[in-house]
Parts: C-alpha cells; sequence; structure tokens
C-alpha cells in the first residue's frame, strides 16, 4: 500500500529541506573528490592526500538517495519522513567522520614502507650507497643496475615511493645510471618524476654520486625537483668533493 501524500503545507518545506541536504553533501565531497580527480590527471602526486574511499562512497551513496527522494517529489509523490532522517543521519555521520579523520601528514609511521616520500628517498639512496660501498672494498667495480635493485627493498619487500602516478598508479623508484660523469646529477633530467634515484658513475667506475627526485611545493606549485640538503641538493658519494 503507498503511503497517502503529504498535505500540502509540507511539500515545500520537505523539498527545501532536500535541496540544502544535497548542497551539504556538495560541499563535503568537493574537496575529497577535487583532490581524488587531481591524483587521477596529474603526473605524481601525494599518496596521503587522497580521502579514505569509505568518506566518498556514503557521500555518493546519499546523495543518489536524495535524488531519487527529489525525483520523486518532481512527479509527484511525497517525501516519506524516515527515509529523510536517515539520509540526515548518513550526511552527519560522514560529516562527523570527516572533521575526525586525521589530514595529510599527521599519522606516524613505524617504518620505510609507510614513512614520507622524502624520508624514502633519502633511505634508499643511502642503502644504494651502502651496496656500492660493499662492492668497492672487495676491489669490484660499481655494480650494474640488475645487482642493486635490493637496495630498494628492505625485510618487509619493495620498498614504493608513497606517491600516486597518474591514473592512481603505484610504482617502484626508478634507477637512473649517468655513466662517464664527473660529479653528481644536480637537475632533473626531462620526464623524470618524483620516485626517481639518480646514480652518477666516474669512469674510473670507482666514485659515484647519488642523488633523488621528491615532490615539493613552492607557493602552491608543486614539481618534481632533487631532495633538498644541507649545500641545497642532497647527494650521498664516496668522493672528496662534488661541483
Amino acid at each position: 500500500m503507498s503511503e497517502a501524500p503529504r498535505p500540502p503545507a509540507f511539500a515545500v518545506p520537505a523539498l527545501l529541506l532536500h535541496l540544502g541536504l544535497v548542497l551539504l553533501i556538495v560541499a563535503l565531497a568537493a574537496d575529497p573528490l577535487g583532490r581524488l580527480w587531481r591524483a587521477i590527471v596529474s603526473p605524481v602526486s601525494f599518496s596521503d592526500e587522497i580521502a579514505n574511499p569509505a568518506w566518498i562512497l556514503a557521500l555518493m551513496f546519499a546523495a543518489v538517495f536524495l535524488g531519487a527522494r527529489l525525483l520523486s517529489f518532481a512527479k509527484g509523490r511525497a517525501l516519506p519522513v524516515r527515509w529523510t532522517a536517515f539520509a540526515v543521519a548518513v550526511v552527519v555521520a560522514v560529516g562527523a567522520g570527516r572533521a575526525l579523520d586525521p589530514g595529510p601528514g599527521e599519522i606516524a609511521w613505524t617504518g620505510m614502507h609507510d614513512a614520507p616520500p622524502a624520508v624514502q628517498t633519502a633511505d634508499v639512496m643511502k642503502r644504494l650507497s651502502d651496496r656500492i660501498d660493499v662492492a668497492l672494498e672487495a676491489g669490484q667495480d660499481v655494480p650494474d643496475d640488475a645487482a642493486l635493485q635490493a637496495a630498494f627493498a628492505d625485510e618487509k619487500g619493495e620498498i614504493r615511493p608513497n606517491y600516486f602516478y597518474r591514473g592512481l598508479a603505484r610504482r617502484p623508484f626508478k634507477l637512473v645510471r649517468v655513466p662517464k660523469a664527473n660529479g653528481p646529477v644536480d637537475r632533473k633530467l626531462p620526464g623524470d618524476l618524483a620516485g626517481t634515484v639518480y646514480l652518477a658513475v666516474a669512469p674510473d667506475m670507482r666514485h659515484y654520486w647519488v642523488t633523488g627526485l621528491v615532490l615539493l611545493q613552492d607557493n602552491g606549485v608543486r614539481s618534481s625537483d632533487l631532495l633538498p640538503g644541507p649545500n641545497g641538493v642532497m647527494v650521498v658519494t664516496n668522493a672528496a668533493t662534488t661541483r
């Protein structure tokens, strides 16, 4: 049995209530959906900027539900109070959850797999240097790239930089070797993104310089650039001097 139509006196207030809820949902969803869209289309973005999918899904559910209610209203049907109360509860719960959800950078990390990407980059640069030093101390040259891949993993497995790449893709660190170098790579090479580690190797194959790209932000503009260090750029090397 269908519900009896609501008295006309309640029609306008019910409509305004539903429209207000829709606007509230749009306001709550604008920021997380905007960040999600930027992460999808941007070459690289921070992985911790993406809101928990539960918030977005709950908001989308409430939006679809309220949209169906408004469509029913447009067809001359009543807007049942009990379902409106349910939609209000969903929106309030999502709003409270979003307010209590820690923002980017506020969650403590316990290891390299969940550490900030700049910390991860500095760590794998040091790991790479350590493996090269072991080979040099054994009288060998700087090892080839395949032999150095173990530097990008720990006891828990492969360390991936905490970035999203275009399309929300994740990828491992990228090692780029620059042979016959006389110093470190001191600027980003064309096409490279944050999560790239440069290994510049001297002609004698006994000296090297390690630098890495991270995602930096300056006045709201983001770019992949070399990890900063005490003298401008962080360089891990066994050479006496660097240019």
